[in-house]
């Protein structure tokens, strides 16, 4: 597993523990665990439900942990713009809440926007003292992307309402100026 700081993510190598959830890429076999861990999160206010279609359509994105083969965590990280990643449907199976699992799936989810070579990962929660334990930091509204916040106005499943949004740097990135600066000249 790769540690990084909150600021600026360098990589550093953590042994995990043997009894360390297992993260893997999703696959088509895991679209209705997926389904159903997001229903339940849903219900509990922490992550929005999508029917099969919309996981299968960015599946690719997904990230499952499991134990002992059974599903107990899901979580997407998706592109917004060149450089700006949304970790998104983060769910956690209650049987497994305060074992790791959602840490470990949210350490993985950043391993892969790393990868796929972003610089920065925004996200909105209820429950933001989870995610700045992985180095989030808040951010208000306008402080963020002109590009994620249209993005969110336009989707009628989402708002800002109730959320903190968070940000974290991956790696050195220019910072985009507030909306309220944009199109100034």
């Amino acid at each position: 597993m790769t540690r990084m700081s909150a600021t600026e993510r360098h990589p550093v190598r953590v042994e995990a523990p043997d009894d360390a959830p297992r993260v893997r890429r999703a696959t088509g076999d895991d679209v209705d665990a997926i389904v159903g861990l997001l229903e339940i999160g849903a219900r509990r206010r922490t992550t929005i439900a999508r029917r099969a279609a919309d996981v299968r359509a960015h599946l690719s994105g997904f990230r499952v942990a499991d134990e002992a083969g059974v599903i107990q965590a899901c979580g997407a990280v998706e592109p917004v713009v060149p450089g700006l990643g949304e970790i998104r449907s983060v769910a956690v199976s209650e049987g497994v809440a305060g074992r790791g699992f959602g840490r470990a799936l949210v350490e993985a989810l950043i391993e892969q926007a790393t990868h796929d070579g972003l610089l920065r990962v925004v996200l909105l929660t209820r429950v933001p003292g989870f995610f700045a334990r992985s180095g989030f930091l808040a951010a208000p509204i306008d402080h963020l992307p002109h590009a994620y916040v249209q993005a969110i106005l336009l989707d009628r499943e989402r708002s800002f309402e109730g959320k903190t949004a968070m940000l974290l740097s991956i790696a050195s990135a220019p910072i985009e100026p507030p909306i309220e600066a944009q199109g100034r000249g």
